[in-house]
């Protein structure tokens, strides 16, 4: 009997938090607030720039995960001959710093995991290319 009336006080204490938040934005305002947060599929170069230097971790195809930094974002402009069925309007470039940088190189190119609290989960290839000081760092092309 007392786990029924805890779930009760629960479900109004919830109801009431959704009903005061929709009071204070407003079913559009919490919808757009939704829209407006970058995603994997669709971010463009500048939301991506938003994130130098944040937190990703990934994981490798046989469950190595690992902790890199967002170096670097460069924005790809296909101009005209981009295909309009992209979701992006932009191609980008992203360049991770990572210490399993080298040992990543050894391996090859791979598909990841890749996790961001801002942006979520999403699989992606992810390769390593040589920097001038003989260090590796790991960068993904997003069309």
């Amino acid at each position: 009997m007392q786990k029924k009336t805890l779930l009760n006080r629960r479900s109004f204490v919830c109801s009431q938090i959704a009903l005061a938040t929709v009071s204070a934005f407003g079913l559009g305002g919490v919808a757009h607030a939704i829209e407006d947060q970058p995603n994997w599929t669709n971010a463009t170069a500048a939301e991506f720039e938003k994130l130098t230097m944040q937190q990703f971790t990934a994981m490798t195809e046989d469950g190595q995960l690992f902790h890199l930094k967002l170096a670097d974002v460069e924005a790809g402009n296909s101009g005209g001959a981009r295909p309009k069925i992209l979701p992006r309007s932009e191609g980008v470039v992203l360049t991770f710093d990572c210490d399993f940088a080298d040992e990543f190189a050894a391996n090859g190119d791979q598909s990841v995991w890749m996790w961001n609290s801002t942006l979520g989960k999403f699989n992606m290839h992810l390769g390593a290319s040589l920097r001038r000081s003989g260090k590796y760092d790991l960068v993904a092309v997003l069309n």
